[in-house]
């Protein structure tokens, strides 16, 4: 039986018969915290609220596993196994999904209500865009030191790992110093990041594309998709069906042991 942690992509595409209950055979799907938290957050939410209660039906009927914890909590939680995460946020989202089970499509919203939720859906994802931005500015400012012609297969042929675990290492840092109160130093040399080779495979490879290609730009789309592979240990699978992802993890056999097959 494998432990699989699900893209959203893969709710949707169970909710709406694309994946057919056979191929959940042998699987024991896992609910992540990003995935809760993008439906929450859905544009659906407000315009398409039948396909929105079709996915968290599904997710409700066939999740074996639920992780409440946001990934860098999470990441927290695998260096510091005494720590505890606040889980309100999850808690409350699960709560709405199950009045949203409970009562549609009898449940009477009023107009107000919708536009506080469009707002904050509208707040969210610009604050993805501009987190985009950031990155995409800085991906000019490397693409400008590097030779992309000359020193492309170069550039790609070389580990950037220890420097990414210095960026995660910084990045929860700063998040722990905010939101917890506490600074959670993840060692740069510990062997619990073997339990995150897989998100840091990932990151690497995609940022290495977005590097040497003039054009490649982060969208805020792609925040979910990459933070959930967070969650993806040695011992699980990653189901995801969007072939931009698969492209990336054809680049290295790595990547194999870890993703379910891409059928299209």
């Amino acid at each position: 039986m494998d432990t699989v942690i699900c893209d959203t992509s893969v709710w949707y595409h169970i909710s709406n018969g694309i994946i057919t209950k056979d191929k959940l055979e042998n699987k024991h799907l896992v609910l992540t915290n990003v995935s809760v938290r993008e439906i929450s957050y859905s544009p659906h939410l407000t315009k398409r609220m039948d396909l929105i209660v079709r996915v968290i039906r599904t997710m409700h009927e066939n999740h074996k596993i639920a992780i409440p914890y946001n990934p860098w909590d999470h990441i927290i939680k695998l260096f510091h196994p005494s720590f505890v995460g606040d889980t309100k946020s999850f808690d409350k989202s699960l709560n709405g999904f199950n009045v949203l089970l409970a009562n549609f499509p009898h449940l009477n919203i009023s107009t107000s209500t919708i536009d506080v939720a469009q707002s904050q859906i509208d707040e969210i994802r610009c604050n993805l865009s501009s987190i985009s931005e950031h990155f995409n500015n800085g991906l000019e400012e490397i693409r400008a030191k590097i030779n992309i012609d000359s020193n492309k297969q170069k550039h790609r042929n070389t580990s950037f790992r220890l420097d990414w675990k210095r960026f995660f290492s910084n990045w929860v840092s700063n998040y722990s110093k905010q939101y917890n109160d506490e600074d959670f130093v993840l060692d740069i040399h510990s062997p619990v990041w073997e339990k995150l080779e897989f998100f840091l495979a990932v990151w690497e490879e995609f940022f290495k594309q977005l590097e040497v290609d003039k054009t490649g730009i982060i969208t805020q789309n792609d925040w979910a998709d990459i933070l959930n592979m967070v969650y993806v240990q040695p011992w699980c699978k990653f189901w995801i069906r969007e072939k931009k992802w698969h492209n990336i993890f054809s680049q290295n056999p790595f990547f194999s042991r870890y993703v379910i097959p891409y059928e299209g």
